[in-house]
């Protein structure tokens, strides 16, 4: 802005050496001087110098509330106001913001890998099980597809053998008094276990008392009776036997022991024709039975599984 110039007067208003006409040319040269300097002002600063306050000149100058705080409060941003580029700098790559630390708190970088990335960017379960070198689809509990594992350390696999059933007792089961075949340890096959090649193996073991009453063990499915092993009579004895069966074959081996002496074998045995009749789709029993006239407990049983072998 530049300041107007016009003349100067020497007289001092104040002096009273001064005559009233040359006091006022005086005036008359001020007011000159103040019109002057008005007529360089802008409107907007005229409005400002008249305003009666700071708040009416805040408002004058469009100054909002955040000019008289001394800090910022949340409360004082709009939402989505701070962009990605106003936030810290991410120290490194791979990092994924958010909070490790128990409790609320300040964001924190937690650390992610390539691969870790991969999969979180996928777009659904399909997708990450490619990511993951196509797995096996679980649908709990059971596994679907094919699953296997490898052997060993060697680049060969082999199929899962999954265990469906499993009893293990101490005391063992007895048998009760009688003739004929009384139930020890059973279990029923559900439906549709066997088929597509599967095999079944069952196991079981338990001990025979040292009398004279004749007693034999007999593997029964569904009330049929497979190979039946002989006890021998006063002579206490353990025994155990293995049987695969594949829905229509049956190998079975049955051993007897005397202390730390093997005894007696017998089998394996392979038979079909009592199991034409068995499709897949069917439950069946599996039960160890005492035959004989053996007395109350003379055959106890202290364990049985069956496991499914897939292929």
């Amino acid at each position: 802005m530049t300041w107007p110039s016009g003349p100067t007067g020497t007289t001092n208003l104040d002096s009273g050496a001064d005559s009233p006409a040359a006091a006022r040319a005086d005036l008359l040269d001020l007011t000159q001087k103040v019109n002057l300097i008005i007529a360089h002002v802008s409107g907007y600063i005229q409005g400002l110098l008249d305003d009666a306050n700071v708040a009416t000149a805040r408002s004058t100058l469009g100054l909002g509330a955040l000019a008289t705080k001394a800090t910022i409060a949340t409360g004082d941003i709009d939402a989505a106001a701070v962009t990605y580029a106003k936030i810290q700098n991410v120290s490194a790559t791979d990092k994924l913001l958010g909070r490790v630390t128990a409790r609320a708190g300040d964001i924190e970088e937690i650390p992610l890998t390539a691969a870790g990335r991969a999969l979180i960017d996928d777009a659904d379960a399909a997708a990450q099980r490619a990511t993951l070198g196509g797995i096996a689809l679980l649908n709990s509990p059971p596994f679907t597809g094919t699953p296997t594992r490898q052997s060993g350390t060697g680049s060969g696999t082999g199929s899962l053998v999954s265990l469906i059933h499993q009893h293990v007792s101490a005391a063992g089961v007895g048998n009760t008094s009688g003739t004929g075949f009384r139930d020890l340890m059973t279990f029923t096959v559900p439906a549709n276990t066997l088929g597509s090649g599967r095999l079944l193996r069952i196991k079981g073991w338990g001990s025979a008392a040292n009398n004279a009453n004749g007693k034999t063990i007999g593997l029964l499915w569904d009330g049929l009776a497979t190979v039946i092993l002989p006890i021998t009579v006063n002579q206490g004895s353990k025994w155990e036997f293995e049987s695969i069966f594949d829905g229509l074959n049956f190998y079975t081996k049955w051993t007897e022991t005397f202390g730390n002496t093997l005894q007696k074998i017998i089998g394996p045995d392979i038979s079909n024709s009592q199991f034409n009749s068995l499709t897949a789709d069917q439950a069946f029993k599996v039960v160890l039975s005492p035959g004989g006239t053996a007395g109350a407990n003379d055959v106890v049983q202290n364990g049985l599984l069956i496991e499914l072998l897939s292929n």
